[in-house]
């Protein structure tokens, strides 16, 4: 603790050390003249920017010379009359001034914001590292947090060629760019001030023929991965082309919320390039899928290392047929996204293209079903049938049945 303008005294027989009135008073202005000087010196690296990268490509900041000069003169005239007054009337100009240093200063960080993502930064290969690491984390489901040297060379300036550590770029959302491959990967987010990933950061990326590959919003706490929403082109075992959404929580080694497969009958192609692009060209998943898709699968449950693996018994899978009716409802344990319980208490209720519905509870291999002395099969199965077995289940999405219900 920094000692300076304090005195000694003696409380209830000891001696105590307490700030005397007076010197109270110059601490609290000693603070808020070093955040003025530190709030000067940061709009100074900003104008100095600002001027290296083209004033014209700059809105809303002109007046912020005005407002500093404006509160530097108000400060030093509330110096110059600090013994003139009252020591009320001190500190209520004191917290009137701590208030507006505040405000300038989220300003200021506004302002940075604003630049930052209006500017186009070229990121270095330590800065593609780990935005890849970022991507692999997530889909190997790990959940370390990233330590990223501060010192170290994130972005340059594509125009003037200035250089910008980890540090400096610290709580700024930016825009990052770059060629992996054959594939044009754009970030958009931003590291605190510890050096870890922190709030949304937003992956697009496109293949050599510019066709979206895929889009991931994950939300970050100081490094920890606590959820995400991705989307991402596939081609199902059936030969349909689809999107792949999941929208999940992340807990311990393992994710937890649905996955849904809309049929795909577009692709999605960007319309600009890797020297032009901006913020607002940036995807999110909402504006890829809509409400009216028709579904090819849902699956509820758990997923790790890029797979369905949920050993809760409580995971189900519904698979489509074009019309929308269902094709297999299978509920219990997964292993690498198979059907895989040994507990006799998964089923599936299943019909192929020219069968009626069937439905087997027991044990199940590799996607599987094995036949044994506790096994439970029955075909064809009715309406009602169907509807004693799910009585007692949740099932959070539409059930259609084909020959049962009217379509």
């Amino acid at each position: 603790m920094n000692r300076t303008c304090l005195e000694p005294c003696l409380v209830n027989g000891r001696e105590t050390i307490i700030m005397s009135k007076k010197n109270k008073k110059k601490t609290r202005l000693d603070k808020l003249s070093i955040k003025k000087t530190a709030i000067l010196a940061a709009i100074t690296v900003v104008f100095t920017t600002i001027t290296q990268w083209g004033i014209s490509e700059i809105t809303g900041i002109f007046d912020l010379p005005e407002r500093f000069a404006s509160l530097e003169s108000r400060m030093e005239i509330m110096q110059n009359s600090i013994d003139e007054i009252s020591v009320l009337e001190l500190n209520t100009k004191i917290a009137t001034l701590e208030t507006n240093v505040a405000a300038l200063e989220r300003q200021v960080s506004g302002y940075q914001e604003m630049l930052f993502s209006g500017m186009r930064l070229v990121p270095t290969e330590y800065a593609t590292n780990q935005i890849s690491l970022l991507l692999t984390t997530v889909e190997n489901n790990q959940n370390n947090k990233i330590e990223m040297d501060e010192n170290t060379i994130l972005a340059i300036n594509a125009i003037s060629g200035e250089e910008y550590s980890t540090v400096q770029l610290a709580n700024q959302k930016i825009l990052l760019p770059y060629i992996e491959e054959e594939t044009e990967v754009y970030f958009y987010g931003k590291i605190n001030e510890e050096m870890h990933w922190d709030g949304e950061c937003l992956i697009n990326a496109y293949d050599s023929h510019d066709e979206l590959s895929i889009i991931m919003e994950a939300q970050y706490d100081d490094g920890e991965l606590k959820e995400y929403k991705q989307v991402i082109p596939y081609t199902a075992q059936n030969g349909t082309d689809v999107w792949v959404v999941s929208e999940r929580k992340h807990e311990g080694d393992i994710n937890i919320g649905e996955s849904r497969n809309y049929i795909r009958q577009e692709i999605y192609k960007k319309d600009f390039d890797i020297n032009t692009v901006v913020s607002n060209d940036m995807l999110t998943v909402d504006e890829i899928i809509s409400s009216d898709l028709q579904l090819e699968a849902y699956y509820y449950g758990n997923t790790s290392n890029g797979f369905y693996n949920d050993d809760t018994g409580n995971a189900y899978l519904v698979k489509y047929a074009q019309d929308g009716t269902v094709m297999t409802l299978y509920k219990g344990r997964f292993k690498d996204g198979q059907f895989h319980d040994n507990t006799g208490n998964a089923w599936y209720i299943v019909r192929s293209k020219d069968t009626d519905y069937m439905y087997f509870k027991g044990v199940f291999e590799y996607g599987s079903p094995i036949k044994d002395g506790n096994s439970v099969f029955e075909n064809p199965l009715s309406k009602e049938q169907i509807e004693g077995i799910l009585e007692k289940e949740t099932i959070n999405c539409n059930l259609v049945w084909y020959g049962l219900d009217v379509i």
